[in-house]
């Protein structure tokens, strides 16, 4: 749900881009981020709620209890996509794709090793998995907003 509200925000900054009206860039992405954070915290009760939601749908309990454990987990990556979608489509209207790419190869270096670290070496299992991916969407929004704020 969020990519694709976020994908109004891509057709807004080319325009903008397009018509030499670059403070609109940032005015447009920083709308996005308050309209989609809200979005987000909108769908928490689904989070807070995905145990008894799934047993209702006919889980089983013991996957629906397990499934609503995780959920909570993913919380703060849930969070992570109504900063980092709106980034990304800020950075591409402006062609600046390569930014993104590297960003991403950082963000898969630093999941590669946090991954090895939580679950092989820490045994964290399944929660380490949601930490790992978790942490490594937030160091690809935190690279891609340094860039923008700072970078560019």
């Amino acid at each position: 749900m969020q990519l694709g509200m976020a994908s109004a925000l891509e057709t807004l900054c080319g325009q903008a881009f397009g018509a030499r009206k670059y403070h609109m860039l940032g005015v447009y992405m920083q709308r996005s981020w308050i309209v989609l954070f809200m979005c987000a915290v909108l769908l928490l009760p689904m989070y807070f709620f995905a145990t008894p939601i799934l047993t209702l749908i006919g889980q089983p309990p013991a996957l629906a209890a397990q499934a609503g454990v995780l959920s909570m987990w993913f919380i703060p990556l849930h969070f992570s996509f109504a900063f980092l979608f709106p980034l990304q489509k800020f950075l591409q209207c402006q062609l600046k794709n390569s930014i993104r790419a590297t960003v991403s190869a950082v963000a898969l270096v630093v999941h590669l090793f946090i991954t090895w670290l939580f679950v092989s070496r820490l045994q964290l299992g399944l929660i380490g998995t949601t930490l790992t991916l978790s942490f490594s969407w937030w160091v690809a929004v935190f690279c891609l907003l340094g860039y923008v704020t700072c970078g560019g």
